[in-house]
């Protein structure tokens, strides 16, 4: 696939932090976004405001993006977290709806068509407020290019791109498609 740059690439951020008022159980440790969810079965969202999920309305069918990373603020493995970086490149395949009306677009026969609702997410806030239109996930289906499989923190470094924005055009920035480019070349 090959990629003009720097306009036709977004940044589209994880979000995997979790939030201490949102436990579903005190012994266990639910974020609102999951990595491994969004991989398994091909999308990506943002919620918890109106102020968060209308940013996935920069994105348009068709569009490619570098997912970033952001974990902290839980346990894993008896140590805080709070590790980021790049680690995917997706293309758009849906434009946003709420989580409540989204069904997946998968090569797998057994997520194909379902709701997030009908799998098995991993431990995760993305349902909590599904009812609410200004609260609830709101979900883009993607098609994963490619991730990286070898741990996006190791990779990470100050001179990259980030922000706090969930969705924002890498126009001029130059250097960080070059690093993603350099990591996850296939893909591009």
């Amino acid at each position: 696939m090959d990629i003009t740059l720097p306009r036709d690439l977004f940044f589209f951020n994880v979000g995997e932090t979790a939030k201490a008022w949102l436990q579903k159980e005190p012994d266990r440790t639910y974020v609102d976004r999951r990595w491994e969810n969004c991989t398994k079965y091909d999308f990506m969202s943002a919620g918890y405001g109106k102020q968060y999920s209308s940013q996935l309305n920069k994105l348009k069918v068709g569009d490619i993006f570098a997912a970033f990373i952001t974990k902290q603020g839980y346990q894993r493995g008896g140590r805080y977290a709070n590790k980021h970086g790049y680690c995917g490149i997706g293309k758009v395949l849906q434009k946003a709806c709420p989580i409540n009306e989204f069904k997946i677009i998968h090569d797998n026969p057994d997520y194909n068509g379902r709701s997030l609702m009908e799998v098995d997410l991993e431990e995760t806030n993305l349902l909590l407020w599904n009812n609410d239109p200004n609260l609830c996930e709101h979900v883009v289906a993607v098609k994963w290019l490619g991730t990286d499989p070898t741990g996006f923190w190791e990779r990470c470094t100050p001179k990259l791109f980030s922000t706090l924005q969930i969705v924002c055009s890498m126009e001029n920035q130059t250097n960080t498609i070059e690093f993603i480019k350099d990591k996850l070349g296939d893909c591009f």
